[in-house]
């Protein structure tokens, strides 16, 4: 799922600009983390938590996504999604667990900032930067921002 409703073009780009300066940062052993630590749920999932700092920094007025699911049932609500990617759309995601319990099937919500959409058209694919995620090389393997190439096919509704 998309956000529907788009920022102005110069809110997108603080949007995106503001998640871009916090690529590289990792969280703490335990979890604790800059984002949590700003909007005060510390050592938890902090993927809407870093989505939300961003937002609020870059001046957008959203849903809190400190708990993703709380804000994907709003957008849901208030009708506000979609299947198409813009930049600096809010994607929301829903990746099968590996728990092996039923009713685990599917993990918690996870998020992400929308930062490049050239692909979508042809292949599928989008980038995005996210919180609360590894990254892809050796070096990078660990809790924090990091970019990643993402499929429709990941997005959640």
């Amino acid at each position: 799922m998309f956000r529907k409703k788009s920022a102005t073009p110069a809110a997108a780009t603080a949007f995106i600009q503001n998640a871009q300066s916090h690529l590289g940062y990792t969280a703490e052993q335990v979890g604790r983390n800059y984002f949590g630590e700003k909007v005060g749920y510390n050592s938890v999932p902090w993927a809407g938590a870093f989505v939300d700092v961003c937002a609020r920094d870059a001046g957008l007025e959203l849903p809190s996504f400190v708990y993703t699911p709380a804000a994907l049932a709003e957008f849901i609500r208030q009708g506000n999604f979609s299947r198409k990617p813009k930049l600096g759309s809010i994607a929301i995601f829903n990746f099968a667990s590996d728990t092996g319990h039923a009713a685990s099937a599917f993990s918690m919500p996870h998020c992400g900032i929308v930062t490049d959409v050239r692909e979508f058209e042809s292949t599928g694919r989008f980038i995005t930067i996210e919180g609360n995620t590894e990254g892809s090389t050796t070096y990078t393997k660990k809790d924090g921002v990091h970019q990643k190439v993402r499929t429709i096919n990941d997005v959640a509704v």
